[in-house]
């Protein structure tokens, strides 16, 4: 929905525009003023497959958080029922322990990996370098007018993709790892048990009011 503000000048911009040519028609022709914002620019076949390759990892490093914030929740989930007799079931204590153990490991070293600080953005990645040297692509530079600007972006890009690189590949192991033990541990435990029907039904009613 509009805004008054944004409506009232829009309206007013309106009223002081020329009117439009005659001939004119809809909808208007604007092949070549937009591309797809997911693919390279046009440029040299160099550019684009560090552009590509930029846009790639920018992406893989987003998904390696995602995937470290859902194995966290499935870590503490599955860490509360080995900790727990009645919700571990058939697992000895002895073999609970040791689960607990390996899962709280991999666990806190992920944990530490995501807290720690890094050499690049982790929500930008290398997203400022990325759009330095899209910028030179689309205007040209370069291809036509190499005035140094494209070779120090590209060094920029160069050295940013390579500190991403580099964590996210350590990510992406810290996750398998921890991957690992919450599926061990959650071999040895089964599924977990359904609540009660009484109580299932009170989870299920309206929350309470505010």
């Amino acid at each position: 929905m509009l805004t008054i503000s944004f409506a009232l000048a829009l309206s007013v911009g309106l009223a002081g525009a020329p009117p439009a040519p005659p001939g004119a028609t809809f909808p208007l022709d604007t092949a070549g003023t937009s591309r797809d914002f997911d693919k390279p620019p046009a440029g040299t076949p160099a550019d684009q497959a560090l552009w590509q390759s930029a846009y790639d990892l920018d992406n893989a490093l987003v998904v390696e958080q995602h995937t470290a914030a859902k194995l966290a929740y499935a870590a503490r989930t599955n860490l509360e029922r080995l900790q727990d007799p009645a919700a571990r079931g058939s697992v000895t204590e002895a073999r609970a322990q040791e689960l607990a153990a390996a899962l709280t490991a991999k666990w806190t070293a992920d944990v530490e990996l995501m807290t720690a600080t890094w050499p690049v953005s982790k929500v930008r990645g290398c997203r400022y370098e990325l759009l330095n040297l899209e910028g030179l692509m689309i205007i040209g530079a370069a291809a036509e007018k190499d005035d140094g600007q494209s070779g120090e972006a590209r060094s920029d890009l160069k050295r940013c993709l390579g500190q991403a690189a580099a964590v996210q590949s350590e990510l992406r192991k810290a996750n398998e790892d921890l991957a690992a033990a919450i599926a061990e541990a959650e071999r040895a435990l089964g599924p977990p048990r359904a609540p009660p029907k009484a109580a299932a039904a009170a989870a299920a009613e309206a929350p309470p009011k505010r």
